[in-house]
């Protein structure tokens, strides 16, 4: 009886040892998490303030004339006088404004690699610039009030990209391509949507995580070895030897 109760004590111990196990676990994945979430809300919102730099020098400006490329075009939905001048010299200068402007200083930026930037809205000028889902999740919101808009979203493949988004809102100068829209100030034009795997603020790779887990399951194994050991230990000293016969 008594050595039955022993072995059902070790085993409740190592189920209990493995519970408590799981739940650190879980708790220092939870800890993690948020951290990574915070670090890349603060990538996001540097990138965001950037940007908005940009677009506050050309707004200042009142837009800026460029020479025209292969690269820089005269914007055929943007409707304003004088938008394409010639210098006396012959080169003709197209005038870039701040959408405009951001879309090229974004697609630099991103340079085709893992960020990415864009202007998008709900009534896009450019069918190029209209929202995907989450984008449209997030204007919406917008339209509620909402300040800004962030996520954590698995992509195929198991990754994790953290989106981000901040509205953009319809100003005077904005007026003069938006105006038959129907566009009032104040309203939401649309908003800057910014994109990153996790991977670039954290070192979330493969090997991290399998570390992470060989090391979780190394150290459950030698508590379990652990316990089995005091089991026998204590089996041996506390459990009492069957007796013998009086022929032994």
């Amino acid at each position: 009886m008594l050595k039955r109760f022993v072995r059902l004590l070790a085993v409740s111990l190592a189920v209990v040892w493995t519970v408590l196990l799981i739940l650190v676990f879980q708790l220092e994945r939870a800890k993690e998490e948020k951290l990574g979430h915070e670090v890349a809300l603060r990538h996001a919102n540097s990138m965001y303030r950037q940007l908005s730099a940009f677009r506050a020098w050309n707004w200042d400006h009142g837009g800026v004339y460029v020479i025209v490329n292969e690269t820089t075009r005269p914007n055929p939905y943007m409707s304003v006088p004088d938008r394409d001048i010639e210098t006396r010299d012959g080169r003709l200068l197209t005038l870039v404004n701040t959408p405009y402007m951001v879309r090229q200083v974004s697609e630099i930026g991103s340079g085709g690699g893992e960020e990415k930037v864009r202007i998008t809205s709900l009534r896009p000028l450019r069918p190029i610039n209209a929202p995907n889902p989450w984008e449209i999740e997030a204007l919406r919101f917008f339209e509620r009030g909402a300040p800004r808009f962030a996520d954590l979203v698995l992509m195929e493949g198991g990754s994790y990209v953290f989106r981000y988004m901040e509205p953009l809102m319809t100003e005077s100068i904005c007026l003069g391509c938006h105006g038959d829209q129907g566009e009032v100030l104040g309203d939401v034009r649309g908003g800057i949507s910014i994109s990153f795997p996790m991977s670039t603020v954290l070192d979330v790779g493969g090997e991290y995580l399998l570390l992470r887990k060989i090391s979780f399951y190394m150290f459950w194994f030698l508590g379990l070895i652990m316990i089995a050991a005091l089991f026998i230990i204590f089996e041996k000293k506390i459990v009492p030897a069957p007796p013998r016969s009086p022929g032994e």
